[in-house]
């Protein structure tokens, strides 16, 4: 994994001036930052726990969804031994668009505990991503190849350059009129193309919803009937969600196909 200060480095930048903005909010936000400061000693000190305790805080009751802020979250259960929930957060730092540093750390720190986790369940066969990962088809994957954020800045600059391009038709410059129409039909036709994959992108991710094993040997009911057939899934292993829990148990699909019943608080939601 990366050292403390190199993993960290990142979160004084992005994640202080987000809790700097919360810090001007009323019932005692101002303590946000301190806080965050907080786990960053500690996490510093070695105190894994008193760390992460500090950063859960700050992810789940104030719902500060930040990449930075889950990627530390993420190393802190790791250096605890806690790689399910690990990889929980680091894959949702992964899913909230963050910048080329963390996300190359988040990807980097997410392979090396997906390994740890196959030499732990899988020892005679070699740590493979599709081990801890589940396929989500083809359409997904292609949809997904950029974020939302991504997708929506060139969205509105396509469309802005469109806007240009349409008043600069309308200047009265000789030829320019003519000189235009091939880059406003291709600028156009790139804004349909964005638009559609923006589209997509937004469909799949409200469709598809992926979750991580936490608790190693979590038993994987092929119904909701107490002594039915089961097997025990890895810690770590992402799944396919599929509709809401109900008494107790969360219904899940693996990379396979296979699908069955789980104790709902063994699934952590991306």
């Amino acid at each position: 994994m990366n050292s403390p200060k190199r993993t960290l480095r990142v979160t004084s930048g992005v994640l202080s001036l987000l809790l700097l903005v919360l810090s001007a909010l009323p019932a005692g936000a101002a303590t946000l930052q301190e806080q965050f400061n907080r786990a960053n000693q500690h996490y510093w000190d070695g105190e894994y726990e008193a760390a992460q305790e500090l950063y859960q805080d700050l992810a789940e009751r104030y719902r500060i969804e930040n990449p930075e802020l889950y990627h530390n979250l993420a190393n802190s259960y790791a250096k605890t031994g806690q790689l399910g929930v690990a990889v929980l957060y680091y894959n949702r730092a992964l899913a909230a668009s963050p910048g080329p540093e963390t996300r190359v750390a988040a990807t980097a720190n997410l392979e090396r505990t997906r390994a740890a986790l196959a030499a732990a369940h899988q020892k005679h066969i070699r740590p493979q991503r599709a081990l801890f990962a589940e396929g989500h088809g083809v359409f997904y994957a292609l949809f997904q190849l950029l974020s939302e954020p991504t997708l929506a800045v060139i969205f509105l600059a396509l469309f802005f350059s469109l806007v240009a391009v349409l008043l600069l038709r309308h200047l009265p410059a000789y030829g320019l009129k003519r000189a235009t129409k091939p880059l406003a039909l291709t600028l156009l036709f790139l804004l349909l193309i964005t638009g559609g994959w923006l589209a997509g992108n937004i469909a799949t991710t409200e469709s598809v919803r992926s979750g991580i094993v936490l608790v190693a040997d979590t038993p994987l009911r092929a119904t909701r009937l107490p002594h039915s057939p089961r097997v025990t899934l890895p810690e770590g292993l992402e799944v396919a969600i599929s509709g809401e829990p109900d008494d107790g148990l969360l219904r899940v699909r693996l990379a396979g196909g296979r699908e069955g019943f789980v104790p709902a608080e063994n699934i952590g939601e991306i």
